[in-house]
């Protein structure tokens, strides 16, 4: 697969998510969140457990899911939202 980038924006219950991800050999290369939201704990965890994760909803979920942090904010449809579903 080749190597894209990705950037989406949505407005959930607990505010507006922006999201960039790199993506090579369907790879999660690297991942950045800006926005109004509000985030319990320092982010670069998720970020960082982000890097190196297949870019699959599946195991995207499954890593937002574990790590959380965001307040009113779904962690499917984040998820969703990461990957472009």
């Amino acid at each position: 697969n080749p190597s894209f980038g990705y950037t989406a924006k949505h407005r959930f219950e607990g505010g507006l998510v922006s999201v960039g991800v790199d993506v090579k050999h369907s790879i999660i290369e690297n991942v950045s969140f800006s926005g109004d939201f509000f985030y319990s704990g320092d982010i670069t965890h998720l970020t960082d457990s982000l890097k190196g994760a297949k870019y699959t909803p599946s195991d995207v979920f499954k890593i937002v899911s574990s790590v959380g942090g965001f307040h009113k904010i779904d962690s499917k449809e984040l998820s969703e939202l990461i990957c472009g579903g």
